[in-house]
């Protein structure tokens, strides 16, 4: 083991004991033999039964050596499971934990964290609208797509997106929300409102409107894309603690 960190809405005052998930990140040096998989997952199993917050656990196991390489080994602890899984070399992840996330045991993450490039967090913010975009839109028939709680992550997830494309920082889903209902086009803001609302409520938000959104997000990445430079100074100004 290098390390073991937390991140996410546990470190970012914005946890809700009823629906937040605990997100962690473990690296390691090398590859997970077949035997200690079945090892580790025998063991995840037996605290399942212990501890009911095992349920909400989502816990990524990540090689250092490929820490933001596309399409890396890694291993993927959620919903109780433990399933083998390629990474798609997340920054924004480290950037959240170098910036807020909290080392349990191990090494600081910014001794080992590789250079974290606007053009690297351009990439996972295109990577990111594009899972919404599949789940939502383009696979019609995608079981995420009738679900309540997967609209409105995907509403606040694509302020979040808007968030961190705007300033290089990485905020907790409603910071971003609320941020972007001051800046979106007014045809927007009505579907993030719905989503922020709390409680959030068991009825669809309206896909046209969420498809809207998206479209819209997308639509800023491309621009962004084509002017790096006003991403760069963006990312530069917060990112500059990891290298």
């Amino acid at each position: 083991m290098v390390g073991l960190y937390v991140y996410g809405s546990l470190t970012q005052n914005a946890f809700d004991a009823r629906r937040s998930d605990v997100d962690c990140v473990a690296v390691i040096r090398r590859g997970l033999s077949s035997v200690v998989v079945s090892r580790l997952r025998a063991n995840l199993g037996r605290l399942s039964g212990r501890h009911s917050w095992m349920r909400r656990l989502q816990l990524t196991i990540l090689i250092q050596r490929e820490l933001l390489r596309f399409n890396g080994d890694g291993w993927l602890y959620q919903f109780g499971r433990l399933s083998r899984t390629g990474s798609d070399g997340n920054p924004i992840i480290w950037a959240n934990i170098v910036e807020s996330g909290q080392v349990v045991f191990g090494a600081d993450p910014r001794s080992f964290v590789p250079p974290i490039t606007a053009a690297l967090m351009h990439a996972a913010l295109e990577r990111e609208i594009g899972y919404l975009r599949t789940e939502l839109v383009t696979n019609r028939a995608s079981v995420w797509r009738g679900r309540a709680a997967y609209r409105r992550y995907a509403a606040l997830t694509a302020c979040r997106i808007l968030y961190t494309l705007e300033t290089g920082r990485v905020a907790p889903k409603r910071t971003a929300a609320l941020w972007a209902l001051r800046r979106l086009p007014s045809v927007h803001r009505a579907i993030v409102s719905r989503a922020i609302a709390r409680p959030p409520g068991t009825r669809l938000l309206p896909l046209g409107p969420l498809r809207g959104l998206l479209e819209h997000v997308q639509r800023s990445l491309v621009a962004t894309r084509k002017r790096p430079c006003l991403l760069a100074a963006a990312a530069g100004r917060s990112l500059r603690a990891i290298r």
